[in-house]
């Protein structure tokens, strides 16, 4: 691997919450303690756990001058979708971490697995194919497992091995992955195989999108008084990790594109990356984490008419392509906000373009519907 490694330097309903503004509002108890850090010394400490190159940092943070307009804020968008490995996204970073992880086991595979159009474990094959490492995918199937198309067919091109499976996201895909990892170790004794566990990938997670927070308060110009992004776990946490190590007060907004316990996994997430870091303990308020799940819709990966009212403003204005699972929802929480008055003239915010756009085209349907172009 010589010249790859590196050193770098939720609520349920509809109730609307306080205002936004340039005295960012505090939900609960303080969200942030005195500064203790500065980015400096927060990379130092990210530092210290082990990662390789494989991204393109930083991604740029662009201001976007015609949506700012339109929605009486300051907006700027963090570019993760130009980060590199095999059509970006926020997992390139979090691949570093783990798969280093991967290599100070001496792992000769990889196995993984999430949603048939998994992002994640698209950008986990093509740091295994930068590596020479053996990769093993064990993908939820559904209505858009679809072997031609997206991120399913880039696996296939990038030399993954993928096992389809019919198991429910979460527990279901978790357990099948580790029945997997019992079958090829016993049929392949002399091969060390990674599993992607979740208790062990969730704080290296965690610590990657602390890095991104950390860029973002380095690119940044002004104060940010509130950040938006998809999440509903690790990114999430490693946003709030990184804020409270500055000490900041943020506001950190996460979009949830699925239906689970956010408050609990983002706390669990960024207790595990303090420990990681060495930190003493220093909980989550629960009432400090602000995870919104209601622009789910209809379930995980199903677009709505807000998410692709999004896509099309964001196209249309800054030439931003967003995704219907993820990135359009969040987007859509964002223009809800600053539409409906809970963001104040002005407010200067930050968000986060965390990729996904490979699976743009199984939506293709959806999009011209939406757009008048077919019945």
């Amino acid at each position: 691997m010589a010249g790859i490694e590196r050193t770098r330097s939720a609520e349920k309903g509809s109730a609307r919450r306080p205002e936004l503004g340039h005295q960012p509002y505090q939900m609960g108890k303080a969200v942030s303690a005195p500064a203790q850090y500065t980015p400096i010394q927060v990379r130092e400490l990210l530092n210290s756990v082990p990662r390789i190159c494989l991204s393109h940092l930083p991604t740029p943070l662009d201001l976007a001058p015609r949506l700012s307009e339109r929605l009486g804020i300051t907006l700027r968008i963090k570019r993760e979708d130009c980060a590199g490995l095999t059509f970006g996204g926020n997992y390139a970073r979090a691949v570093e971490f783990t798969l280093a992880d991967a290599l100070a086991a001496n792992a000769d595979a990889v196995i993984h697995g999430a949603a048939g159009q998994s992002n994640h474990c698209r950008q986990v094959a093509a740091g295994c194919a930068r590596l020479g490492l053996e990769c093993h995918l064990v993908v939820r199937n559904s209505s858009r497992t679809v072997h031609s198309r997206g991120n399913l067919l880039l696996d296939h091109l990038l030399g993954a091995v993928v096992h389809v499976v019919d198991a429910e996201l979460g527990n279901g895909i978790e357990a099948e992955k580790s029945r997997l990892y019992e079958r090829l170790s016993t049929a392949n004794p002399h091969k060390n195989y990674y599993l992607y566990e979740r208790d062990r990938i969730s704080p290296l997670a965690t610590l990657a999108s602390a890095e991104c927070f950390v860029e973002i308060f380095e690119q940044s110009t002004e104060p940010i008084d509130v950040v938006y992004l998809s999440s509903a776990g690790a990114n999430q946490a490693g946003f709030l990790l990184a804020r409270d190590l500055l000490g900041l007060k943020t506001t950190v907004i996460g979009v949830a594109p699925i239906d689970w316990d956010a408050t609990t996994i983002i706390g669990r997430c960024y207790d595990a990356a303090r420990a990681l870091l060495g930190l003493p303990p220093a909980p989550l308020d629960p009432d400090s984490i602000e995870n919104v799940s209601r622009y789910i819709g209809p379930g995980y990966a199903e677009p709505t008419p807000e998410s692709l009212e999004a896509m099309t403003l964001a196209a249309s204005h800054e030439a931003i392509v967003l995704d219907p699972v993820y990135t359009g929802k969040a987007f859509a929480a964002l223009i809800a906000d600053a539409e409906q008055g809970v963001m104040r003239e002005g407010t200067r915010v930050i968000f986060v373009h965390t990729g996904g756009t490979p699976v743009f085209d199984l939506y293709g349907d959806d999009i011209l519907k939406y757009l008048g172009l077919r019945a």
